[in-house]
């Protein structure tokens, strides 16, 4: 397994760990960087130091994986419009990955809005009020598959992690409902980044689509939470139980990328090694 560490530098986030720590990151034990593709975000100036700290994480020899956009953009939207737009942001996402060596582009299908309240509703899936509704939700659907489609034909050397989402809007948050969608796309290169926190407090268990997922999944971002909020905590500071969602990867024999999404990654690199081993060493 890989292990890589998120590294984020944008106005949108108030965590910002800087290139300075790429170095200690490495000799951790790390092989690479998420970085995020937050150039649509940023004023000019903004977007230089991003990229000159971008720079820095390669020549210090990081390997990365790109998180695409996220907010305002919707490639499942039925304004083609919009659409359109999502679509060329994350081409030049997808750009940006192949221009750093990149492996894999992380994409949310549906789009995101950050700011909702938190609370015990996000244990439900979302009900269409209407028969009119649901047709709207399978249209959205099918402009989904065909806009991940493009995508994996525009880069095909690149893999495309679809990421399973958390709030009740959101669809494909379900191991069948990510598993459905992938089915549908049908292309190689297109798999599932499974987001171990999101998955807790969408109310579904992470070990669950590892073993739904199978050979389709080719991404995890780790990270803790009490079930209620995408806290983004380390290790056993949240109740998700760790071990069984690893012991799942050992059973399935994951060798693919341990993205931590969290703030002590060295304290948590360092649980999984010890307990991924000797979950390995048990099979």
């Amino acid at each position: 397994m890989q292990y890589f560490v998120k590294m984020e530098f944008s106005p949108l986030m108030a965590e910002q760990i800087g290139p300075a720590d790429a170095e200690r990151f490495l000799a951790s034990g790390f092989h690479g960087v998420e970085v995020s593709y937050v150039q649509p975000y940023l004023d000019t100036w903004q977007t230089f130091d991003y990229l000159e700290r971008v720079q820095y994480l390669k020549e210090a020899g990081a390997e990365f994986t790109v998180h695409g956009p996220l907010v305002d953009v919707n490639l499942s939207s039925l304004n083609r419009t919009v659409r359109r737009t999502a679509l060329t942001q994350f081409k030049e996402c997808l750009d940006f990955a192949q221009q750093l060596g990149g492996s894999l582009v992380v994409v949310h299908p549906v789009m995101s809005i950050l700011g909702l309240p938190d609370g015990p509703w996000n244990q439900d899936d979302f009900q269409p009020a209407s028969t009119r509704m649901q047709e709207m939700l399978m249209a959205g659907h099918d402009r989904c598959v065909l806009a991940l489609q493009e995508l994996a034909d525009y880069a095909p050397r690149l893999r495309i992690g679809v990421e399973n989402l958390v709030y009740p809007h959101e669809r494909y948050r379900s191991p069948s409902q990510l598993a459905a969608l992938l089915d549908d796309v049908k292309r190689s290169n297109v798999g599932a980044t499974l987001d171990i926190g999101h998955a807790w407090c969408s109310g579904h268990d992470p070990a669950a689509f590892v073993e739904v997922l199978g050979s389709k999944l080719f991404h995890v971002h780790c990270h803790d939470n009490h079930g209620q909020r995408d806290e983004h905590l380390p290790i056993g500071e949240g109740t998700i139980d760790m071990a069984r969602v690893f012991q799942a990867l050992a059973i399935a024999e994951y060798k693919g990328i341990l993205n931590f999404e969290c703030h002590c990654p060295e304290t948590d690199l360092a649980w999984v090694r010890s307990h991924f081993t000797d979950l390995e060493t048990s099979q």
